[in-house]
Protein backbone atom coordinates (compact mmCIF):
# COMPACT_ATOMS: atom_id res chain seq x y z
CA UNK A 1 0.00 0.00 0.00
CA UNK A 2 2.68 2.62 0.61
CA UNK A 3 4.34 2.08 -2.74
CA UNK A 4 1.34 2.66 -4.29
CA UNK A 5 0.65 6.27 -2.29
CA UNK A 6 4.22 6.74 -3.55
CA UNK A 7 3.14 6.53 -6.93
CA UNK A 8 -0.16 8.24 -7.15
CA UNK A 9 2.03 11.26 -5.21
CA UNK A 10 4.72 10.95 -8.50
CA UNK A 11 1.84 11.07 -10.70
CA UNK A 12 0.70 14.37 -9.57
CA UNK A 13 3.82 16.42 -8.99
CA UNK A 14 3.97 19.54 -9.72
CA UNK A 15 5.05 20.40 -12.79
CA UNK A 16 8.56 22.11 -12.87
CA UNK A 17 8.24 25.80 -13.90
CA UNK A 18 5.28 25.78 -10.84
CA UNK A 19 8.45 25.22 -8.43
CA UNK A 20 9.29 28.52 -9.65
CA UNK A 21 6.71 30.53 -7.37
CA UNK A 22 6.77 30.79 -3.46
CA UNK A 23 4.00 31.38 -1.16
CA UNK A 24 3.98 34.74 0.20
CA UNK A 25 3.14 36.03 3.54
CA UNK A 26 -0.21 37.53 2.44
CA UNK A 27 -1.12 33.94 0.36
CA UNK A 28 -0.28 35.10 -2.85
CA UNK A 29 2.71 33.24 -5.08
CA UNK A 30 5.61 35.37 -6.15
CA UNK A 31 7.62 33.85 -8.99
CA UNK A 32 11.07 33.37 -7.88
CA UNK A 33 12.35 32.05 -11.10
CA UNK A 34 15.00 33.55 -13.72
CA UNK A 35 14.29 35.86 -16.76
CA UNK A 36 15.23 36.01 -19.91
CA UNK A 37 15.61 39.64 -21.73
CA UNK A 38 16.10 41.26 -25.08
CA UNK A 39 19.37 42.18 -25.92
CA UNK A 40 18.54 45.06 -28.41
CA UNK A 41 16.38 46.93 -26.01
CA UNK A 42 12.34 47.21 -25.61
CA UNK A 43 12.11 49.79 -28.70
CA UNK A 44 14.29 47.29 -30.99
CA UNK A 45 12.61 44.28 -29.94
CA UNK A 46 9.07 45.72 -29.93
CA UNK A 47 9.47 46.78 -33.92
CA UNK A 48 11.19 43.01 -34.39
CA UNK A 49 8.19 41.68 -32.51
CA UNK A 50 5.61 43.31 -34.59
CA UNK A 51 7.30 42.00 -37.79
CA UNK A 52 7.51 38.72 -36.73
CA UNK A 53 3.86 38.69 -35.96
CA UNK A 54 2.83 40.16 -39.64
CA UNK A 55 5.09 37.96 -41.38
CA UNK A 56 2.75 35.31 -39.50
CA UNK A 57 -0.45 36.86 -40.18
CA UNK A 58 0.91 37.22 -43.82
CA UNK A 59 1.32 33.73 -43.98
CA UNK A 60 -1.76 32.33 -42.33
CA UNK A 61 -3.68 35.12 -44.77
CA UNK A 62 -1.99 33.53 -47.33
CA UNK A 63 -3.17 29.77 -46.33
CA UNK A 64 -6.76 31.00 -45.49
CA UNK A 65 -6.88 32.07 -48.64
CA UNK A 66 -6.20 29.48 -50.44
CA UNK A 67 -8.71 27.39 -48.89
CA UNK A 68 -11.37 29.56 -50.20
CA UNK A 69 -10.89 28.87 -53.84
CA UNK A 70 -13.31 26.47 -55.86
CA UNK A 71 -11.71 23.61 -56.84
CA UNK A 72 -8.50 24.68 -55.65
CA UNK A 73 -6.76 21.76 -58.29
CA UNK A 74 -6.16 19.31 -55.14
CA UNK A 75 -9.64 17.71 -55.47
CA UNK A 76 -8.85 15.64 -52.48
CA UNK A 77 -5.25 14.40 -53.53
CA UNK A 78 -3.79 13.84 -50.60
CA UNK A 79 -0.21 14.77 -51.29
CA UNK A 80 -1.09 18.37 -51.79
CA UNK A 81 -3.85 18.51 -48.89
CA UNK A 82 -2.34 17.61 -46.27
CA UNK A 83 0.89 18.92 -46.00
CA UNK A 84 -1.52 22.24 -47.00
CA UNK A 85 -3.82 21.77 -43.87
CA UNK A 86 -0.62 20.72 -41.54
CA UNK A 87 0.73 24.06 -42.70
CA UNK A 88 -1.92 25.99 -41.88
CA UNK A 89 -2.20 24.10 -37.74
CA UNK A 90 1.56 25.14 -37.45
CA UNK A 91 1.33 28.26 -39.38
CA UNK A 92 -1.66 28.98 -36.65
CA UNK A 93 0.71 27.70 -33.68
CA UNK A 94 3.37 30.55 -35.12
CA UNK A 95 1.01 33.19 -34.63
CA UNK A 96 0.25 32.64 -30.99
CA UNK A 97 3.51 31.97 -30.70
CA UNK A 98 4.29 35.59 -32.24
CA UNK A 99 1.83 37.24 -29.83
CA UNK A 100 3.01 35.55 -26.56
CA UNK A 101 6.27 37.07 -28.01
CA UNK A 102 4.70 40.49 -28.41
CA UNK A 103 3.02 40.34 -25.15
CA UNK A 104 6.28 39.77 -23.22
CA UNK A 105 7.62 43.54 -24.16
CA UNK A 106 11.11 42.05 -24.15
CA UNK A 107 10.93 40.17 -20.64
CA UNK A 108 9.98 36.92 -20.20
CA UNK A 109 10.16 33.88 -17.27
CA UNK A 110 12.27 31.71 -18.50
CA UNK A 111 9.74 28.55 -18.80
CA UNK A 112 8.16 30.77 -20.63
CA UNK A 113 10.80 31.76 -23.05
CA UNK A 114 11.66 27.91 -23.43
CA UNK A 115 8.34 27.74 -24.70
CA UNK A 116 7.68 30.33 -26.90
CA UNK A 117 11.03 32.37 -28.65
CA UNK A 118 13.00 29.09 -29.76
CA UNK A 119 9.60 27.22 -31.35
CA UNK A 120 8.93 30.40 -33.95
CA UNK A 121 11.86 29.64 -35.99
CA UNK A 122 10.69 25.87 -35.81
CA UNK A 123 7.30 26.53 -36.66
CA UNK A 124 8.31 28.36 -39.58
CA UNK A 125 10.49 26.18 -41.21
CA UNK A 126 8.10 23.03 -41.01
CA UNK A 127 5.89 25.24 -42.38
CA UNK A 128 7.76 26.88 -45.29
CA UNK A 129 8.81 23.03 -46.17
CA UNK A 130 4.89 21.62 -46.18
CA UNK A 131 3.85 24.53 -48.30
CA UNK A 132 6.93 23.50 -50.66
CA UNK A 133 5.97 20.17 -50.30
CA UNK A 134 1.84 20.76 -51.30
CA UNK A 135 3.61 23.05 -54.49
CA UNK A 136 5.49 19.73 -55.52
CA UNK A 137 2.51 17.87 -55.57
CA UNK A 138 0.40 20.89 -57.58
CA UNK A 139 3.12 20.72 -59.83
CA UNK A 140 3.04 16.71 -60.24
CA UNK A 141 -0.51 17.04 -61.10
CA UNK A 142 0.39 19.70 -63.72
CA UNK A 143 2.71 17.59 -65.12
CA UNK A 144 0.55 14.63 -65.45
CA UNK A 145 -2.62 16.44 -66.81
CA UNK A 146 -4.62 16.04 -63.70
CA UNK A 147 -5.33 19.64 -63.83
CA UNK A 148 -7.65 19.51 -66.78
CA UNK A 149 -10.28 22.41 -66.09
CA UNK A 150 -8.72 23.98 -62.78
CA UNK A 151 -5.70 25.55 -63.98
CA UNK A 152 -6.89 29.20 -63.01
CA UNK A 153 -7.64 28.01 -59.57
CA UNK A 154 -4.50 25.67 -59.25
CA UNK A 155 -2.52 28.84 -59.95
CA UNK A 156 -4.09 30.90 -57.48
CA UNK A 157 -3.41 28.26 -54.84
CA UNK A 158 0.16 27.58 -56.04
CA UNK A 159 0.77 31.05 -55.68
CA UNK A 160 -0.98 31.55 -52.20
CA UNK A 161 0.91 28.82 -50.80
CA UNK A 162 4.24 30.10 -52.64
CA UNK A 163 3.42 33.67 -50.47
CA UNK A 164 2.84 31.68 -47.50
CA UNK A 165 5.95 29.64 -48.28
CA UNK A 166 8.11 32.70 -48.35
CA UNK A 167 6.29 34.45 -45.43
CA UNK A 168 7.65 31.48 -43.43
CA UNK A 169 11.43 31.74 -44.84
CA UNK A 170 11.45 35.33 -44.17
CA UNK A 171 9.59 34.80 -40.65
CA UNK A 172 12.37 32.18 -39.90
CA UNK A 173 15.41 34.28 -40.74
CA UNK A 174 13.88 37.30 -38.85
CA UNK A 175 13.43 35.54 -35.94
CA UNK A 176 16.49 33.62 -35.71
CA UNK A 177 18.18 37.19 -35.82
CA UNK A 178 16.51 38.35 -32.32
CA UNK A 179 18.98 38.01 -29.29
CA UNK A 180 18.14 36.92 -25.88
CA UNK A 181 20.50 36.68 -22.40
Amino acid sequence: MGKNKEDRKKKFRRMAWAEEYEKAGDGSYVYKGGFRECVSGEKEFLRSAKGLLLLSCAALLALGAGGFLPKSGADGRPYIILPYAVSLVITLFSVWKCVENLRSKGRMKTYVYEKTVPRIPAFSGIAAALCALSLLGLAADAATGRLAGNVPSAAAFAVLLAVSGIAHAFLLRKARTVSWK
